[in-house]
């Protein structure tokens, strides 16, 4: 099942600069970003687990909670270490970020057998998750209500359609 949430109008000019970036992982603490004709490596200060860009290519995930913005990465010296950001304080597993918009998506687990999650949509540096739609964490609702609403099948994206609106998407 897909969920779509249409945020109001945040203001924001077109989707993407439409220029090839590639990612990827050297070493635990070393990664190579090319945009166009440019290419670095760089060392970061946390260990890179899951290396991938973020939806709207602004920015590489490198673990569970945390992310580097690529213009970091591309103004890169390989003798100094790039400090990574956490999304939020308490962040579950960072699925997706969204720098223009300042939202990140995350996946809550709160079953291990079977391993399911809920969906968290909320601002960069906010636990506050922003949709409260079954298949997402909401504070009031009891355990039971988000096991039954959990999905081992979840992947939530974040994308910027148009400058009318603000699409996160969760495949439940």
């Amino acid at each position: 099942m897909l969920i779509f949430i249409v945020l109001p109008d945040l203001g924001f000019g077109k989707i993407l600069d439409n220029q090839d970036i590639s990612v990827g992982k050297i070493s635990d603490s070393e990664i190579f970003v090319q945009k166009s004709d440019s290419q670095h490596r760089c060392k970061i200060d946390q260990k890179l687990i899951n290396v991938k860009l973020s939806s709207d290519e602004k920015a590489v995930i490198i673990s569970g909670t945390s992310y580097i913005p690529v213009a970091e990465l591309m103004q890169c010296n390989p003798v100094r270490m790039i400090h990574a950001k956490m999304a939020a304080p308490h962040v579950g597993f960072l699925s997706d970020i969204n720098l223009r918009a300042g939202l990140y998506a995350s996946l809550l687990p709160v079953a291990v057998n079977p391993l399911s999650f809920v969906a968290i949509v909320a601002q960069i540096g906010s636990d506050r998750n922003l949709v409260t739609s079954p298949g997402f964490y909401r504070k009031k609702i009891s355990i039971s209500k988000l096991l039954s609403e959990a999905s081992s099948d979840i992947s939530p994206v974040i994308f910027y359609r148009c400058s009318l609106c603000l699409v996160a998407i969760a495949q439940l």
